[in-house]
């Protein structure tokens, strides 16, 4: 349905048009290239290996086969998993929304892919607890991980802000 499609074409640049991107992660494309090859290579890892395991080198027992399909699988799951949960506070791309004080938070899944959480302003927004690479979190206690530095920044203002918030020690020494 051409007509169907336009529509949607016509909504999807209007919802465009209402957002204003003021924060692009460097290295997000870069991140969802590697998670996607990293779930490939396991599920490749997966399959194989115990194919391998099983119709593999008769010199070896199977109990050692097994130890060693195990061994690599388990290897595979491990860099995988951890891979996800290091890179899974990065953000993406950050938007503000026209007319609103809400926030579009763009980080990835495991499978490289684009998950949006939206969040209702900087009221929602606190420090980061005690989690590796992640400077703040949202109110549901979802860790997020930005880069700090200005210039990767759209709008100043919105970076001052959450800034203050995200580092509260630094603006309290300063002010001594």
């Amino acid at each position: 349905n051409i007509l169907g499609s336009k529509l949607f074409c016509t909504s999807e640049q209007s919802l465009t048009s209402q957002k204003r991107l003021i924060y692009n992660g460097p290295f997000g494309s870069m991140l969802s290239i590697l998670k996607k090859v990293s779930v490939f290579s396991c599920g490749c890892t997966i399959i194989g290996v115990p194919l391998l395991s099983a119709f593999g080198n008769e010199k070896m027992s199977p109990i050692q086969r097994g130890a060693v399909g195990f061994t690599v699988c388990a290897f595979a799951l491990g860099t995988t998993a951890t891979l996800h949960f290091v890179c899974k506070p990065y953000i993406t791309k950050l938007f503000l929304i026209q007319g609103s004080k809400e926030i579009e938070v763009h980080t990835l899944t495991l499978f490289g892919r684009d998950k949006i959480t939206r969040l209702e302003g900087l009221a929602e927004i606190s420090p980061a607890g005690d989690r590796v690479f992640s400077c703040f979190q949202n109110r549901a206690g979802t860790p997020f991980y930005v880069h700090e530095e200005e210039d990767m920044w759209g709008d100043t203002e919105f970076y001052t802000k959450l800034m203050e918030i995200i580092r509260p020690e630094e603006e309290e020494t300063d002010d001594a």
